[in-house]
């Protein structure tokens, strides 16, 4: 295969296109590899070409992202959520896999795909709010992903790196700045006296959740994996 990734993100990077026919080609190889035999994969080279066509911004190959996600490897699973839902900012489409991801998957040792999927949707709710969301079944979705950061933080049996993703994913949905927020890499400390926590922000996401109940009567018992539309549920 004489498909340079490196070569091709140094031209992206550039602010150069890649051609229609350069990405196919790329798609074509990323298709063509079977997950099956994943002890003979080039996974270095994978992961570079899924991000060339990530950072191309080539939205009709989204699909193939998906694919990666079987492979079960952390690295490449961060950068897909990252390109799908942060970069391309197209979580509506890829909730799903953000929310299994979101519960926690045996193969992410670290919980780094976890804690990028609990920000994921702090972000994704965050934006609703800002948009002003006035539909009632958004009222619900969004009820019922504020619950899970809820669980997540207030489940002390957790990793405490999980429980402070989602208490800066509660923060995020609170509106406020990441610089109000302890840092991704703040070691987690839930005493209020530590300046690090504030629990009006708990206290915040529980009171958001009541007014959201209030404004949605109906399908109240629907379940996360209920959330996507047509979609298989939390795996």
């Amino acid at each position: 295969m004489d498909l340079d990734a490196d070569k091709m993100l140094v031209e992206i990077n550039s602010g150069n296109s890649l051609s229609g026919e350069t990405l196919a080609r790329v798609a074509s190889y990323l298709e063509s590899i079977d997950l099956n035999e994943a002890a003979g994969l080039d996974l270095d080279n994978m992961y570079a070409l899924l991000l060339v066509l990530g950072r191309a911004k080539s939205y009709e190959h989204g699909y193939l992202f998906e694919k990666f996600f079987e492979l079960h490897d952390a690295m490449t699973a961060v950068m897909i959520l990252e390109t799908l839902c942060i970069d391309w900012d197209k979580t509506d489409e890829y909730l799903e896999h953000v929310l299994r991801f979101a519960l926690g998957a045996a193969w992410d040792e670290d919980d780094d795909v976890r804690q990028l999927s609990l920000k994921i949707i702090g972000e994704h709710v965050r934006s609703l709010r800002l948009e002003g969301e006035t539909n009632p079944s958004q009222f619900h979705h969004m009820k019922r992903l504020i619950e899970l950061l809820l669980r997540t933080f207030e489940d002390e049996s957790l990793d405490p790196w999980v429980r402070q993703a989602a208490y800066r994913a509660l923060g995020r949905i609170a509106m406020k700045d990441w610089e109000e927020l302890p840092g991704e890499c703040s070691v987690p400390n839930f005493d209020p006296a530590s300046g690090s926590f504030d629990p009006e922000i708990v206290e915040g996401g529980v009171q958001l959740v009541s007014e959201l109940s209030s404004n949605s009567a109906a399908s109240s018992s629907t379940s996360v994996s209920e959330l996507i539309p047509g979609g298989p549920g939390i795996r």
